[in-house]
């Protein structure tokens, strides 16, 4: 086993060294820009396919390979040249295209292979060999079970509503903005783009840029007074509704252009933008009424860099960065960085450079979480605790529960543990150290809980909700007790201890959204979570999946 891991990661290198020497530039930050600019043109393509309902396993499968290959292709050319005054303005043509398609579809199996590798490394995979062939066989018991669970985010997303004046102003705007794209835009020295801009232009992407943040994972990561640096939460939270603002109207004027010159200039040259980090703070300062010099300490620490990649790029596929250095003066607006999910590169960004300010921010979560729990639950035989509870025997501490409810009809009491880890997205290694704190935690709260539960009257509980007479001297019937993991509670290899309902919050909203009488009886809920968790769920058997990497077969399969 070793000793394939060992030849799987020379070949990997190899193959990365073969990526490199075919570089078509002497400047290395023309192939950084060629990258930024094909998974930006493939993101801005994807959305359209996806919209007119053209998109095919093909397209999917390609823009899956250019986001899992993104990092892994950009390390090879984002160097110190960055730190260069000036950039070469550089116009694609096919052949360039053709080269760096292929560039990042190499490093996304690149990608592939050093995911599954990690994943062997982790036991979650065996590897064995065939004459020129690496078969990779999935071991766990209930394979998908992560990928289900994310379908449970996709419909939440889906059920978020914008304010209803925002989505009124938009509506009537929308004519207006349709005629002042075409009018505003034009080619800008025969290959680019240039536009101008109007009071109703800016109202309508900034709301457009509100509009698509409330639906972004992690957009809600901290409370909004958590400060990092001369920020809090709720201006950085600003910020990123500028820059989505900003792409999506770029965007807007990119299709606007494409029509105007009846399709004759290459998108490819116009959806990547680059741009002065000064210009770009000082208009977010204005439009967002934030002081520059934090805007700027702000923009500047979270752009990724040449001294920065390996960590925010540690791992293939994570999400993709706004804003990308690429000289001394300029980065790369990024519309894929941007629009798809930025708040995840965010969390990464604001942990490595505001270590302190992140760790305290983490801490604050759990109010948070508590009162978005307890709003699920408005009927008036559901109470509450507004404080911690700590269990004690004999004097000393067991351990703490951090939310709690009580079904007066039913008689029900629900002890909660709330957890609230950052997505580890795609990122193996952030799975597998979250996978084993998240259960070996949870599974020894559960029994110290369990424990304490024997040995005491669960009733002196009932003390230590909100005050209410109603409560008094009530029995208890049923207890249970709930793992609630805020992005996520279920791994393809770990085993729920079943004395507790392990449930994700997009979960238990999906499921109080789609059967309104579970939310004001917490026995038939408790039942209903356990009964309908991802425990005995799998994804459909793929059958073998098959690349190449060099003169190498990589082969995947999913045993049922």
């Amino acid at each position: 086993m070793n000793k394939l891991i060992q030849q799987l990661n020379y070949l990997v290198q190899q193959q990365q060294l073969e990526l490199k020497k075919s570089n078509r530039f002497s400047d290395n930050r023309i192939a950084a820009t060629e990258i930024v600019r094909c998974l930006d043109h493939s993101s801005v393509s994807s959305f359209l396919k996806q919209i007119n309902k053209v998109s095919t396993e093909e397209d999917i499968e390609r823009e899956r390979l250019f986001g899992t290959g993104f990092y892994e292709a950009l390390k090879l050319f984002l160097d110190s040249s960055i730190k260069e005054s000036g950039f070469p303005l550089f116009a694609a043509n096919q052949q360039t295209i053709n080269w760096i398609n292929q560039v990042l579809i190499n490093s996304g199996y690149l990608g592939y292979t050093k995911r599954l590798i990690k994943l062997t490394e982790q036991g979650l995979f065996k590897v064995s060999k065939l004459g020129n062939e690496y078969l990779f066989i999935n071991q766990t018991e209930n394979p998908g079970r992560e990928a289900l669970g994310v379908e449970d985010f996709l419909w939440w997303q889906g059920h978020v509503k914008s304010q209803e004046s925002d989505k009124h102003r938009m509506l009537e705007l929308e004519p207006i903005i349709e005629k002042q794209l075409f009018e505003e835009v034009e080619v800008w020295k025969d290959y680019f783009i240039k536009y101008g801009c109007t009071q109703e232009l800016d109202e309508f992407y900034e709301l457009s840029g509100k509009d698509y943040r409330i639906r972004y994972h992690s957009n809600d990561a901290f409370p909004i007074d958590s400060k990092f640096g001369d920020l809090n939460f709720g201006e950085i939270i600003s910020i990123m509704e500028a820059l989505i603002g900003y792409s999506i109207k770029h965007k807007d004027h990119c299709l606007a252009l494409l029509k105007k010159t009846n399709y004759k200039i290459n998108p490819w040259n116009i959806h990547t933008l680059p741009y002065r980090l000064d210009d770009l703070a000082n208009s977010v300062s204005i439009h967002k009424k934030l002081n520059f010099n934090s805007v700027y300490n702000f923009l500047e620490n979270i752009t990724l860099n040449d001294e920065n990649i390996e960590i925010l790029g540690r791992d293939a596929g994570v999400s993709t960065p706004p804003t990308i250095r690429i000289s001394k003066e300029l980065v790369l607006r990024s519309a894929a960085g941007t629009l798809i999910n930025p708040f995840s590169y965010l969390v990464r960004a604001l942990k490595l450079n505001y270590e302190r300010d992140y760790s305290i921010a983490v801490n604050k979560r759990e109010d948070v979480y508590k009162k978005e729990l307890y709003q699920l639950f408005p009927a008036v035989n559901i109470f509450k605790t507004s404080s911690n509870i700590n269990l004690k025997q004999a004097g000393k501490l067991v351990t703490d529960i951090d939310a709690m409810l009580f079904d007066k009809e039913t008689r029900t009491l629900i002890l909660v543990q709330l957890k609230w880890y950052d997505d580890f997205g795609p990122s193996m290694q952030a799975r597998n150290s979250m996978a084993h704190n998240f259960m070996t935690q949870a599974v020894k709260w559960i029994e110290k809980v369990s424990e304490w539960i024997e040995n005491n009257d669960p009733k002196v509980l009932l003390n230590r909700l909100d005050k209410n007479p109603k409560i008094e001297n009530q029995e208890i019937s049923n207890i249970h007790l709930w793992i609630l993991g805020r992005n996520f509670s279920h791994f393809s290899d770990k085993e729920e201890d079943k004395r507790a309902v392990w449930c994700s919050w997009y979960r238990l909203f999906r499921v109080i959204h789609e059967n309104p009488h579970l939310n004001n009886n917490l026995n038939l809920l408790s039942d209903f979570l356990r009964k309908n968790s991802l425990q005995h769920q799998s994804l459909p058997n793929t059958g073998k999946q098959t690349f190449q990497l060099g003169r190498y077969k990589i082969s995947s399969l999913i045993l049922e």
